[in-house]
């Protein structure tokens, strides 16, 4: 196995494991369900797991580097590709839960609309993904695809307020 391939797969490990403890805590405390699965959203879409690939993504950087969104992609090294891989899965698997109803869209929307707008729109992220659909399957990050266009319609609902870019 290759290093990407290896850190993709703790991804996903440290995704279930995460899920696997939302979906117990949520059970466990009826009570405490509404408040529970915030903390749990939120810790899904902030925590560790994906924190250095946003990072990466939009900066601190270090002395004369510069964030990835300020680079087209060909001038992406193999530490960007990984970052902007681990943030289409990310994204992809949240598209996917929400599609599912495990996930509350609104709460999604309302916290992260900015975030998954930026870096879908992002003109370097749209160049790794046409390079990387292109070079093996056009359906590949499908769901990261589907909770873009999502997010944007349920932005343009009058209820709907983004209220984080970071």
């Amino acid at each position: 196995m290759t290093p990407h391939s290896l850190a993709g797969a703790a991804f996903v490990v440290s995704i279930i494991a995460v899920l696997i403890s939302a979906f117990s805590a949520v059970r466990n405390s009826q009570n405490n369900r509404a408040q529970t699965t915030l903390v749990v959203y939120r810790e899904f879409l902030e925590g560790p797991q994906i924190t250095p690939a946003r990072q990466r993504f939009y900066g601190p950087c270090f002395p004369g580097q510069f964030p990835m969104r300020n680079r087209p992609f060909l001038e992406w090294n193999t530490d960007d590709r990984d970052a902007a891989s681990r943030l289409c899965r990310h994204y992809d698997f949240v598209g996917y839960l929400i599609r599912e109803g495990l996930v509350l869209d609104d709460y999604v929307s309302r916290t992260w609309y900015l975030d998954i707008v930026t870096i879908y729109e992002n003109d370097g992220m749209r160049g790794y993904l046409a390079d990387i659909r292109g070079n093996h399957y056009q359906s590949l990050f499908s769901n990261f695809n589907w909770l873009y266009y999502h997010v944007r319609e349920l932005r343009d609902h009058p209820d709907i307020e983004a209220t984080r870019l970071s």
